[in-house]
C-alpha cells in the first residue's frame, strides 16, 4: 500500500492494481484502488486510472476540428456567394442534370466518379450551354454534403476578386492559400478572362502576364489535389491563351472530359 495526501489534507491510501500502456493515448497508466476523500461515500474504495491522456487528446482534437470547420466556413463564405456564383447554379445537382446526348451522359458519369474518388484532375472542354458549370457545381454541392470543403469560382471572377484586394498586403497570397486548402476546387471558364470587347463586333485577346501568373499560382497550389478546370476552348486555343507552361500543368495526369452538342439550357426550356 502507498500513502497519498489529497488537496483536502486527508491521509488516504491507494493500492496500485495494474501498470500498462494505454492503447488510446500511448501513455503509461496506473490502475489504482483508493478511497473517497469526502461526501457520503467517504472512506469507501473505488478504482481509478491515473496518467491517461485520452480525454485531453480528445479535447485537443475537437478544438482542431472546430478551427478547421471555422476556416472552411470562412473560405466558403468568401467564395460561395452570389458575387462569385450564378444564383441558378447554387442548387445544381447530378439529379437535376439531364444529358441530351450519349456524350453528355458519359460526361455526367465522369463527374460522378470523380466526386466519389476525389483524386486527380478533370479538364472539361466543350461548347456553351452543355452543362459544364452545372456538373461542376453539382460536384461541389455533393462534396460539401459530405462535410468537406469545396469552392466553385470562375477564373475571370477570381481575377476581379484579387484585383479588388490590391493595396492590402498579403491579400492575393491569402486568396491563393484559401483555394489551395479546400478538398475540391472548381476553376470555371479558363480562357474567358482574356477576351476583351473593343466594339460591338470585334474582340481582342489580352495575353498579359497577370492572369496567367495568377493561374499558375493556383495550378501550383493545387498539385496533387482534386481540381476541376472548365473551358469553352479546344486544346490548341486554350494553350495559346494561357501559355504552354500553364497548359502543360493543367493536362498533366488530367482526365479530359468533352462536352459538345446542343445548348443544354435551351433543351431545358424546350425552346
Amino acid at each position: 500500500m502507498q500513502s497519498i495526501t489529497r488537496l483536502t489534507g486527508a491521509d488516504l491510501t491507494q493500492e496500485i492494481l495494474d501498470r500498462r500502456t494505454c492503447q488510446g493515448c500511448g501513455h503509461e497508466i496506473e490502475v489504482v484502488r483508493q478511497q473517497y476523500a469526502f461526501g457520503p461515500k467517504t472512506g469507501e474504495y473505488f478504482e481509478a486510472v491515473k496518467g491517461c491522456k485520452c480525454e485531453d487528446l480528445a479535447i485537443a482534437r475537437q478544438a482542431i476540428e472546430n478551427e478547421r470547420l471555422m476556416q472552411r466556413r470562412k473560405i466558403e463564405d468568401a467564395f460561395s456567394s452570389g458575387s462569385t456564383i450564378n444564383e441558378k447554379l447554387m442548387h445544381a445537382s447530378f439529379k437535376n442534370y439531364h444529358p441530351t446526348s450519349p456524350e453528355l451522359t458519359e460526361a455526367k458519369r465522369a463527374f460522378e466518379h470523380f466526386t466519389q474518388t476525389l483524386t486527380g484532375t478533370l479538364l472539361v472542354s466543350g461548347s456553351y450551354g452543355t452543362g459544364k458549370s452545372h456538373l461542376s457545381m453539382a460536384a461541389v454541392n455533393a462534396v460539401k454534403a459530405e462535410g468537406e470543403s469545396a469552392v466553385f469560382i470562375s477564373l475571370p471572377r477570381l481575377l476581379t476578386k484579387i484585383k479588388g484586394t490590391f493595396g492590402n498586403e498579403g491579400s492575393q497570397d491569402d486568396i491563393i492559400t484559401s483555394l489551395a486548402d479546400v478538398t475540391l476546387l472548381v476553376l470555371d471558364d479558363i480562357g474567358a478572362e482574356q477576351v476583351k470587347y473593343t466594339d460591338s463586333s470585334k474582340t481582342t485577346i489580352d495575353t498579359d502576364t497577370f492572369s496567367n501568373d495568377v493561374l499558375f499560382q493556383v495550378l501550383d497550389a493545387r498539385l496533387g489535389k482534386a481540381t476541376i478546370y472548365t473551358t469553352n476552348l479546344p486544346g490548341a486555343d486554350l494553350r495559346a491563351r494561357i501559355g504552354p507552361r500553364n497548359f502543360s500543368r493543367i493536362i498533366d495526369d488530367a482526365k479530359i472530359v468533352k462536352m459538345y452538342g446542343d445548348d443544354y439550357r435551351l433543351a431545358q426550356l424546350n425552346f
